[in-house]
């Protein structure tokens, strides 16, 4: 009994070493979190739940409204509605469309084809253009008066006059599209192409055994291989869909008659220009809910659907 006293106060005083360097280690990256993440976020709660307002700020007339912002936003016939309807049609699409082509194009660039390392150079440069020169660019390509497009189109003679692209209710939402598609493609052509690389090569030529043909290969045996990394780009695509605001806010602002309005450019109008910081602020949380609840489900179905 005497003996083993020494020992188990050695063995506790070790113990409260290995958890001190723990917290010593883990406690920088708290405060990080706590400064960049936690802090911004509680003070979101609250401004969502007071009639903040940039212009009376100064004056101190601020009051507590409590859930009433959040009622406002999801009234029936709330521009929200319409907003958040935009960004879901945006973000779907374009995710689905960057995976199809992004497969497309990791299939081709995962094959021995001459100037391959050129191809995988050239297909970078959308991706690290920033986005406020794509947008300029487009809007170049666009322009109804001198715009590249219109021009083909017209020396195709598949247009007879000049198309308002970017100005036009029924072709907008098409073009933001087709430009963050443009830009966010090498993104999921890297990373599919990635997953391609690693799928055994062991497994492709025991399905070609079996008799499996080119279609069942790639549907049983590549695209299980590559579950993971389709789950995170179309996570971070999700994520990305749902924050984008320069490109849309550079070349449309929103419009026309707010069919390019998603939930950024929504939030930033009541914010900045409506000076109603509150409600942009619970306009902000609830699109934040919906994403995490979004992650939650999808991550679960995905590693639930074996």
């Amino acid at each position: 009994m005497s003996a083993s006293g020494p020992k188990v106060v050695a063995k506790a005083r070790h113990r409260l070493s290995e958890e001190g360097w723990f917290v010593l280690f883990v406690a920088p990256t708290v405060l990080v979190l706590l400064v960049i993440i936690f802090i911004p976020l509680g003070r979101a709660v609250y401004l969502s739940m007071t009639d903040y307002n940039l212009v009376r700020a100064a004056s101190g007339q601020t009051h507590w409204v409590g859930l009433a912002n959040f009622g406002r936003l999801l009234s029936p016939g709330s521009p929200f509605w319409e907003a958040f309807a935009n960004t879901l049609v945006y973000t779907f699409v374009t995710v689905l469309t960057c995976l199809i082509l992004g497969f497309i194009g990791a299939v081709v660039l995962n094959q021995t084809i001459p100037f391959l390392h050129l191809f995988r150079a050239l297909m970078l440069v959308p991706w690290i253009m920033p986005t406020v020169v794509t947008a300029l660019l487009w809007l170049w390509i666009l322009n109804p008066q001198y715009g590249i497009l219109n021009f083909f189109l017209s020396g195709l003679a598949l247009i007879r006059k000049p198309v308002p692209w970017l100005a036009n209710p029924s072709t907008a939402m098409l073009m933001i599209i087709l430009m963050t598609v443009w830009k966010a493609l090498p993104y999921y052509t890297l990373m599919l192409l990635a997953g391609l690389q690693i799928v055994p090569v062991e497994l492709l030529e025991a399905a070609m055994l079996d008799g499996a043909n080119a279609a069942q290969r790639f549907w049983y045996v590549t695209i299980p291989a590559v579950r993971n990394i389709i789950l995170v780009v179309t996570l971070m695509g999700t994520i990305w869909g749902f924050q984008q605001f320069t490109l849309i806010w550079t070349t449309t602002k929103g419009g026309p008659v707010r069919v390019t309005e998603t939930l950024p450019i929504f939030i930033y109008r009541e914010a900045f220009q409506a000076h109603d910081m509150g409600y942009a602020a619970a306009a902000g949380l609830i699109g934040l809910l919906f994403l995490t609840v979004f992650a939650l489900l999808y991550v679960r179905w995905m590693w639930t659907s074996d």
